[in-house]
């Protein structure tokens, strides 16, 4: 999907390499804390930062992006897979000590997709996820494809109560762990393509495990076009 990160990363002068393939992600900023900070769960209020004014509440999925709010988020994917695998920290910190939505901005303009909804940056976790799922690597999204993803997104978070509630660095917190996550797995599938068929299904198979416990969602048995994710037809594919 975001082949412009790709492209940067394979130039940069530390390229993600196999262990990035291998890592997972289920730090502080996993997958998993998107169903936490709707809810106001303990991963969302650990990361929140403390001692901040309250902000009024605004209706939608917009918000006013904080840029000093990613680049703490950035931080601490760093030191939550540090914990876990030092050399994929090593590998990743040059990209990550970067203002990702500057490198991946023109690719988010290119499918319609905005960096200050948080309905626009969970569709870029959601398309990473199904494409990684399914051993997708290198894709080009189409845009019709992206905003069929996003509004129906959209619609299930303007359903949920809890985003009434939520200020714009609530929903700045969303969309960037959202984002993060979609940007690791896009890494982890094309680090793993490089190295063989074996890694590329093993990560593969790690991306639609974490996405199945996070999203509820068997990605593997649904379609993703320009009607958005629809259920697979049974028997379809067999």
């Amino acid at each position: 999907m975001i082949r412009r990160l790709i492209l940067f990363v394979l130039t940069a002068s530390a390229c993600a390499g196999p262990a990035a393939a291998q890592a997972t992600f289920t730090g502080p900023l996993s997958a998993g804390a998107f169903e936490a900070t709707l809810g106001q769960g303990p991963i969302a209020n650990a990361l929140r930062p403390q001692q901040q004014p309250p902000q009024q509440r605004s209706g939608g999925t917009r918000f006013v992006r904080d840029p000093a709010q990613l680049r703490r988020a950035q931080q601490q994917v760093l030191a939550a897979i540090r914990q876990r695998s030092p050399q994929v920290a090593n590998e990743l910190t040059p990209l990550f000590s970067q203002d990702l939505l500057a490198v991946i901005g023109p690719e988010l303009k290119r499918l319609g997709l905005r960096d200050d909804d948080m309905a626009d940056m969970t569709a870029v976790y959601w398309i990473t996820a199904w494409e990684g799922a399914n051993g997708i690597v290198g894709s080009e999204t189409d845009p019709k494809v992206a905003k069929a993803a996003r509004d129906q997104l959209a619609g299930v978070l303007a359903a949920d109560p809890a985003v009434a509630t939520m200020t714009d660095r609530d929903k700045q917190f969303v969309a960037d762990t959202m984002f993060l996550q979609g940007v690791f797995n896009e890494l982890r599938m094309e680090a793993a393509a490089t190295t063989g068929p074996k890694l590329k299904q093993q990560t593969s198979d790690a991306i639609y495990a974490e996405a199945k416990q996070a999203l509820k969602t068997d990605l593997r048995q649904v379609t993703l076009g320009v009607a958005g994710f629809t259920p697979t037809a049974p028997g379809a594919g067999q």
